[in-house]
Formats: C-alpha cells, sequence, structure tokens
C-alpha cells in the first residue's frame, strides 16, 4: 500500500494574484482545499476584511439533483465575491471552457493534510456523525489529484504572483 504524502504532511498554502483582488484589479477570489481544510472559516475572515459577499459552493449541495447542483457550482464561479469550495475543482476538470477563465482569477490553495482536514471535519460535525463518515469515504485520491494538478496549473500560468501564506485565524 502506498501512502500519499499530502495524506499525512501539510503542503504550505499558498496564494496566485491575491494582489489582483487585494486591488480590486479582480472582483472574484477563489479558495480551495480539502474538505475541513478550513475554507469557509478562511472565506467568512477575507470577507469581514474586504469587504466582499462570500459564496459558499456547499449549499449548491442541498438542491439535491445533479443537473441543479452542477449549474449552481458554474454560477458560483462566475459570481463576484470570495468563492470557496472544493467544486471549483470540478468545473476546472469537467467544463473545458471555463477552464482558462478559473486558472487567471486570484486564488489561495489551502495546504492542510487530508489527516489534518478529517480530523477538523470530525470537530466541526461532532454532532453529526453521519457527514463525517460522509467525508472520510470521500475520494480522496481524486480530490488529493485534482488539487495537485490545479495547483500545478494554476502556479504555471505566465507572470503569475505566487506567495506562501501563513495563515492564523
Amino acid at each position: 500500500m502506498n501512502i500519499i504524502e499530502s495524506y499525512l504532511f501539510d503542503d504550505k498554502t499558498i496564494s496566485i494574484d491575491l494582489d489582483k483582488f487585494k486591488d480590486n484589479i479582480s472582483d472574484r477570489l477563489f479558495i480551495v482545499g480539502f474538505p475541513g481544510s478550513g475554507k469557509s472559516t478562511l472565506g467568512k475572515y477575507l470577507t469581514n476584511i474586504y469587504k466582499k459577499p462570500l459564496i459558499s459552493q456547499d449549499k449548491c449541495n442541498d438542491l439535491k439533483e445533479k443537473d441543479k447542483i452542477r449549474k449552481c457550482w458554474i454560477d458560483s464561479i462566475k459570481r463576484k465575491g470570495i468563492i470557496e469550495g472544493i467544486y471549483t475543482l470540478n468545473v476546472y476538470e469537467k467544463q473545458p471552457n471555463l477552464k482558462n477563465y478559473i486558472l487567471n482569477q486570484p486564488v489561495i490553495i489551502l495546504g492542510t493534510s487530508m489527516i489534518n482536514s478529517a480530523y477538523q471535519a470530525k470537530i466541526r460535525n461532532e454532532d453529526n456523525i453521519k457527514e463525517f463518515l460522509h467525508l472520510m469515504n470521500f475520494n480522496i485520491r481524486r480530490v488529493n489529484k485534482r488539487l495537485n494538478q490545479f495547483r500545478k496549473d494554476r502556479m504555471n500560468v505566465p507572470n503569475a504572483n505566487i506567495k506562501e501564506l501563513i495563515i492564523w485565524i
């Protein structure tokens, strides 16, 4: 059995072109990372600093029907504000016409390990063990693959301003 390093060890949290969001050159900022990595917490914090709306992609899952969920994910990435959610990676991977659009937006990629993310999700969902078990059964390898590919692709965009972030909230 192979142990994937990102299961156990945190990677660096990075921002790419965050200055474009701070300087109002871009009117949206994506926050991506493993489930339970702190996307919502960071999004709420940044909303208070930048006075921009927070768009949570998790709310799309309440719609139940797959087509409506996908449409909600796509609509969310086009809105102005701070967009947090792992589902940006689904749109990035499955909507080729939106790939360049997503690649050219400011982004924060949280480097939290899967173990740490799962632990944080368990703490957050103490009363909802069913949701925690669902998270643990989430296709970890697929999420890890998508996140790593997105990180690589986004870092290779010409003239990208890449910075390591240390976040204390």
